[in-house]
């Protein structure tokens, strides 16, 4: 069980690689700005 939100592990996981937004975002296939999103909580996933 996930106990952290979300934007708390996208967060840990791309500081801790040393990646920013726009790199992970590239790399996960997503545009950067959606990326912010969810790792601000402004929007959620769909399910």
């Amino acid at each position: 069980m996930l106990t952290a939100p979300i934007k708390n592990r996208l967060k840990h996981y791309r500081v801790v690689r040393g990646l920013s937004q726009e790199k992970l975002a590239e790399e996960l296939g997503i545009i950067r700005t959606y990326f912010s999103k969810l790792e601000n909580q402004k929007f959620s996933p769909g399910p």
